[in-house]
């Protein structure tokens, strides 16, 4: 443009055209640049808004409101469900505060957004307070009398305050910690509010400018101590657990144990929780630890945690030492508090003792808990970005993440513990379903004998009684039928009663031997139902297969008439067999006898009146006259007829008995047939509705009910599945966005 206005000044006689020409071509020129600048402008407006929006639509608070919404509402089912009731009420707790620490993030002023660090102490020699102490006590001169009045000077009262914080007042149950915190800042000066101690809650608030270890972070710390737990106390359980729950809330917990007075085994089982917080910051009391010993210590740790977040399932240390627990490395620390403290001590009796400072500040290692410190709460290099509240907000992201962790870890291990339940109840109810079949298989063979070719203890039985019945008819002709034919019946019936239940050494089926196994199925009846009352009170309240219902079947079906089992229970079919083939075929069989003897009487009868007849000559009408010709018989001829008709009516006779007999055998056969059929039915009806009708009642209703909770476990598995991918997806999405 100033080549142009000066081309326009330098011109001839024509130079005004050429200028208004230049003035058109500079205004031009101008608009374009200005329309230029203009849309570039518009560009990196639009361009910031984008990024402001997907910085908004990166937020991950909305996302951990909404897992934690999700994570409380399946805990809520899964503990209450199964009577966990004060767990429940512990990680609501936890939960509920968690999404109100991220729902008032937005709306908090900024000088109250803290990052909350939390020191916790196994035991009292695990150093936590002389750690506490070393950080936070200042250098003063040994010349300066300590006090606390108003011409003290503020680091003089800080340090009697710290020295003094656990010895103002009691430790009760609603004072076990102590919250240090730096004053917010009130201009440009730095000045605050000189140090005070507040009694409810145990507050220390440190002015601006004279804590050196709270002023170092640009981020504002929260630090809360926790008073260390007895040793063997009888509360040291309930202690522990409450304890957790501030490791829990805290954005950064720093846990310290002694490996003198707290094994390591006591301290990865007993002493952290499950899941361990990603800020965790472990501090193990030693003056120092060689690189093999630290690196077992870790596996150690991350092998715990590993079996304990995944229960039942083997795990190595190669397994533990996974991506979930490599961060862990870097955040377990020795350190020695108490010779950290005697080199704060040192300086301040005497400040020309720098080398000795210096010697035991750097051998205790309290600046690598510092520095990993600064590392979690300051993870961001750029300076104009509000890193402390990115800071911040993460590390609520983080600590809300492991609350719902351990609450999702708390429904794994209910789920777990109802998952070995239900194995349990399952072997249990093989078991008895085992002792019934084998009282339905093996008990018919030891009594009725298998069924075979040769038949099984009935028939061999039968076989027995009708070889002995063989004689007796036998010997029964028609000859002594004859004679004895009102005795027949009672012949026949009282031999099939002496052969029918005869006992016999070994092989015989007798009523002795069946009253004697009916003894045996009252004992089966006792011995299992005995094994269900067992298999019931193995799984009461809070089981859920605590079934008050079944109970009440079970002692109604007891109770019932026909549950008891009598001595002559297995008797009946033998009775009953016994007097049908006595009523009915034996009885049939003597009116055979008589009727055979009224054909031989008849017989007999008719061929001596048709012989004397034939002699006579009454036998000449016709047509017997054509036949025998007209006239009288021959004495000889009279006589053979006559013989021929008793014959004749003999062979009838004889034949109609041995057919009668052969009738009878036939019925024999077939109840004997019968008797078998009867004992082997009624035996396995006794068996079904006395002996087993109680565990197999209980298999069925207690299986039905296992199914039913298998399909809502593993329903349950895939939610807890799913909502335990969603929280990682949650922390490697929020990784990547900070």
């Amino acid at each position: 443009m100033s080549l142009c206005l000066a081309c326009a000044l330098t011109a001839g006689p024509s130079g005004t055209q050429k200028l208004a020409t230049s003035k058109a071509a500079l205004s031009q020129l101008s608009r374009r640049v200005l329309r230029k600048f203009y849309v570039v402008s518009r560009r990196r407006t639009s361009t910031r808004s984008a990024s402001t929006s997907s910085t908004s639509t990166s937020d991950p608070i909305p996302k951990a409101l909404t897992a934690l919404h999700k994570t409380r509402s399946f805990a809520s089912d899964v503990l209450t469900s199964r009577h966990k009731t004060e767990l429940w009420d512990s990680w609501n707790k936890l939960l509920e505060q968690a999404h109100d620490d991220l729902t008032a993030l937005r709306s908090e002023p900024q000088e109250t957004k803290k990052a909350r660090v939390l020191i916790y102490g196994c035991d009292k020699h695990s150093g936590s307070r002389d750690m506490v102490t070393a950080l936070l006590e200042l250098h003063i001169e040994p010349t300066w009398i300590e006090g606390s009045d108003e011409g003290s000077p503020p680091e003089l009262i800080q340090n009697n305050i710290i020295r003094t914080r656990w010895n103002r007042g009691p430790v009760t149950p609603e004072h076990t910690t102590v919250v240090i915190e730096r004053a917010p800042e009130r201009d440009s000066r730095g000045e605050g509010p000189s140090i005070h101690f507040e009694d409810a809650p145990r507050t220390i608030v440190c002015g601006v400018r004279i804590s050196p270890f709270l002023d170092q972070f640009e981020t504002s710390l929260k630090l809360t101590e926790i008073e260390p737990c007895p040793a063997g106390d009888a509360e040291s359980s309930r202690t522990v657990s409450e304890a957790w729950k501030h490791i829990y809330s805290a954005d950064v917990p720093v846990i310290m144990c002694s490996p003198l007075t707290t094994p390591l085994t006591t301290f990865v089982r007993r002493e952290l929780p499950v899941p361990l917080s990603r800020n965790a910051i472990i501090i193990f009391v030693s003056p120092s630890m060689s690189e093999e010993a630290r690196a077992q210590v870790v596996s150690c740790i991350s092998q715990a945690q590993h079996e304990r977040l995944n229960p039942g399932a083997f795990s190595t240390i190669a397994e533990a030492e996974s991506e979930r627990f490599r961060r862990l490395q870097s955040r377990v620390l020795f350190v020695d508090p108490s010779r950290a403290l005697r080199a704060v001590r040192t300086l301040q009796d005497n400040p020309k003792a720098s080398e000795k400072y210096q010697e035991d500040f750097v051998g205790s290692n309290v600046s690598a808990f510092t520095e990993a410190l600064k590392e979690i709460v300051e993870p961001f290099s750029s300076p104009n970005t509000g890193k402390s509240d990115t800071a911040i907000a993460t590390l609520r992201v983080q600590a809300a993440q492991t609350v719902a962790e351990g609450a999702l870890h708390a429904c794994r291990i209910a789920l777990h513990f109802e998952e070995q339940e239900i194995a349990s109840l399952e072997a249990e109810l093989a078991s008895l379903k085992k002792q019934v079949d084998h009282v339905k298989e093996e008990l018919p063979r030891q009594v009725l004998g298998l069924k075979s070719e040769s038949g099984g203890e009935v028939m061999q039985a039968l076989k027995e009684a009708e070889e002995a019945l063989r004689e007796v008819m036998g010997k029964l002709t028609w000859w002594k039928a004859t004679w004895r034919v009102d005795e027949v019946g009672q012949i026949v019936a009282s031999a099939v009663e002496r052969n029918w239940c005869k006992r016999l050494e070994d092989r015989c089926i007798g009523e002795i031997k069946l009253i004697f196994h009916a003894g045996r199925l009252t004992a089966l009846q006792g011995e299992l139902k005995t094994a269900t009352d067992s298999l019931l009170s193995n799984h009461t309240h809070p089981s859920p297969f605590d079934t008050p219902v079944l109970q009440n079947t079970l002692a109604q079906l007891s109770s019932t008439p026909w549950y008891p089992i009598n001595p002559h229970v297995l008797t009946s079919p033998l009775t009953s067999r016994l007097g049908q083939i006595t009523q009915y075929p034996t009885t049939r069989l003597h009116l055979s006898a008589q009727r055979m003897v009224l054909g031989l009487s008849g017989s007999a009868v008719s061929g001596v009146g048709l012989g004397v007849a034939g002699w006579a000559g009454y036998l000449n009408i016709w047509p017997l006259g054509w036949v025998l010709g007209y006239g009288s018989m021959e004495p000889m001829t009279a006589v053979g007829v006559g013989a021929l008709v008793g014959v004749a009516g003999l062979r009838w006779a004889v034949g109609r008995w041995e057919r009668a007999k052969k009738a009878w055998w036939k019925d024999w056969g077939r109840v004997g047939e019968g008797l078998d059929r009867d004992l082997r039915a009624h035996l396995d009806r006794t068996i079904r509705e006395q002996v087993v009708v109680a565990p197999e009642r209980a298999y069925k209703e207690l299986e039905g009910m296992a199914e039913n909770r298998k399909a809502n476990l593993e329903k349950s598995l895939d939610e807890l599945q799913d909502l335990q991918d969603e929280l990682r997806s949650l922390h490697s999405t929020h990784t990547k966005s900070a």
